[in-house]
């Protein structure tokens, strides 16, 4: 019996407050009638897990203040694939929303956010998958962002021009040269893999 028998009605995500006790919580997960999808958040285990569950789970562990920034950087890789689940959530704070308190799980930054570049998500704000891969290549290490990266290139939705489009709004900002040069390099990699899709990059060459 799986636990939406068991459970008929039950939140679609749960979590330790919802069933009494933490214990009940980690008994239930480590049963199998559970999947953990963020800490302390789970769902039913034959629930299929789709980018509005995993934004369902991260929202309730977020502050109400967090919850007003949008979701993005490595974060945002995961809401969008399930792949590469980070250890903290990355908080994009736009102009005139208040920076989150720091808290355990959670780092903010501040940072320009056009209209165009962010999606709704379940019940969070979460980064396009164009702007998540202009902001991977720019802030994280190429050992990082590599996989990252391409992980994003077998989405639907990605589009290399219109991730090195998002980079040249911050033209001339700190990283920017070093993003288009690891977005360049994918392509590379992919024309010579005889690839539409992008594939993970090599070192780039700094200029």
């Amino acid at each position: 019996m799986t636990m939406t028998e068991l459970w008929p009605g039950a939140p679609r995500v749960v979590g330790p407050a919802d069933l009494g006790a933490a214990a009940a919580f980690t008994a239930l997960v480590s049963q199998g009638y559970l999947r953990e999808i963020w800490n302390g958040r789970a769902v039913a285990s034959d629930v299929p897990v789709t980018p509005a569950i995993r934004a369902d789970a991260l929202f309730g562990s977020l502050s109400t203040a967090a919850r007003r920034c949008v979701i993005g950087r490595a974060s945002a890789v995961w809401i969008h694939t399930g792949a590469h689940r980070p250890r903290r959530a990355d908080l994009l704070v736009p102009a005139g929303v208040r920076i989150p308190a720091p808290e355990v799980g959670q780092l903010a930054h501040e940072t320009r956010l056009d209209p165009d570049e962010w999606v709704t998500v379940g019940p969070l704000r979460v980064t396009s998958i164009c702007r998540t891969a202009a902001d991977v290549a720019r802030w994280l290490p190429l050992s990082v962002a590599a996989a990252l990266l391409a992980t994003l290139a077998d989405h639907p939705h990605f589009d290399g021009a219109g991730a090195a489009a998002v980079l040249a709004r911050e033209h001339g900002h700190r990283g920017v040269r070093h993003a288009l040069t690891v977005l360049e390099s994918m392509g590379a990699t992919a024309a010579q893999a005889g690839s539409p899709a992008m594939r993970a990059p090599r070192d780039p060459v700094m200029r």
